[in-house]
């Protein structure tokens, strides 16, 4: 019997992930790596529930931005670049993530559920900082 490449694929991320491979969604108490389209939606529900926008952003010129931007409340803005569990941003990637920063953008790399939970509880407190500086200057 023939094994298929998607059989002997998905033998190798399984001995990959038992050997410790996934060491991040071990360390977050997950059993099994995480895709980018489940990350990527989770975000979408945590913004919602602040009451901020998560917008797919793809630009038809340059490439290597982040997926989503998000605004919130407050005027926040961050942009947000989703991964598969473990993975990294390419070169590209990084470029851009620099350049955004370097504008004084925030740029979040999010390649967990728990990354999810961690990058929206800040940019919660960022919102309720900013809401306690308008009210401290009188409504500004």
């Amino acid at each position: 019997m023939d094994i298929s490449l998607y059989d002997k694929k998905r033998a190798e991320n399984t001995r990959k992930f038992e050997q410790g491979g996934y060491s991040r969604a071990r360390e977050n108490g997950y059993t099994r790596p995480e895709s980018e389209k489940n990350i990527e939606a989770a975000l979408v529900r945590e913004v919602s529930k602040m009451g901020g926008l998560c917008l797919k952003y793809a630009s038809s010129t340059t490439t290597g931005y982040p997926d989503r931007l998000v605004l919130l409340p407050e005027g926040q803005v961050f942009w947000v670049e989703l991964k598969s569990t473990g993975k990294k941003p390419g070169k590209k990637q990084e470029l851009r993530h620099q350049e955004l920063r370097a504008l004084g953008q925030t740029v979040y790399v999010v390649d967990s559920m728990g990354g999810v939970e961690r990058v929206a509880a800040l940019m919660n407190r960022a919102v309720i900082a900013e809401r306690i500086r308008r009210e401290e200057l009188g409504g500004l």
